[in-house]
């Protein structure tokens, strides 16, 4: 009967096709690394645990959505830092709201010339034209910043000037940093072999 009822419900949203073909195929990875790790498959109560592990992967596409509404970021970059996020061990939500105050930092230094982000760009060198050729893409300019921040000891300084370009909370983006803007790209690329970066239409029929 319960398998009945789940053919039904697809049958009637089957304009969601290729977006559930995009997280089977992340929960497929999910699933051959449980089984590699030898975890003990048994613990996820069979089907009901797969079931769960799908609501879950559809409510984090639903929160995307959501966000990209609200940040005004694309959801293929959020689905970028949702992936930096959880290779850090923090939430899409941290990584969404410091490039938020990245990009208005970067408003402020390059129209206005002033900002707390201003004396981080320049302690970083980077210019005014150097943000400008980035901004046009939000993931590429916290590209930019991260191959300045990357080659800097750790310590007061470097949480300082990742603090006034990112707000309070960017220490906790800081190790996604550490490859400069080569590492967010293979984050990137991973992402969207996980089947992890979806685009607006797709998000929005899940």
């Amino acid at each position: 009967m319960a398998s009945k009822k789940i053919q039904i419900v697809i049958g009637a949203k089957d304009k969601t096709r290729a977006a559930f073909a995009k997280v089977a195929k992340a929960m497929n990875v999910l699933r051959k690394s449980v089984f590699n790790l030898k975890t003990g498959i048994g613990a996820l109560v069979g089907v009901g645990g797969f079931v769960a592990l799908a609501r879950a992967g559809l409510k984090s596409i639903d929160n995307i959505g959501k966000l990209s509404r609200t940040l005004g970021l694309t959801t293929e970059q959020l689905g970028t830092l949702q992936h930096m996020a959880n290779l850090g061990g923090t939430s899409l939500d941290t990584f969404a709201r410091s490039v938020r105050n990245l990009n208005k930092g970067a408003l402020d230094f390059t129209v206005k010339n002033t900002g707390e982000a201003k004396d981080a760009f320049e302690r970083l060198g980077i210019s005014v034209e150097d943000v400008n050729a980035a901004s046009s893409d939000q993931i590429t300019l916290m590209g930019l910043v991260a191959d300045k921040l990357a080659p800097m000891k750790n310590g007061v300084e470097k949480t300082a000037l990742a603090m006034k370009l990112f707000g309070s909370r960017s220490i906790e983006i800081l190790p996604a940093l550490e490859q400069g803007s080569a590492g967010i790209e293979a984050m990137r690329e991973e992402a969207e072999k996980l089947g992890l970066i979806l685009g607006k239409k797709a998000v929005a029929e899940v």
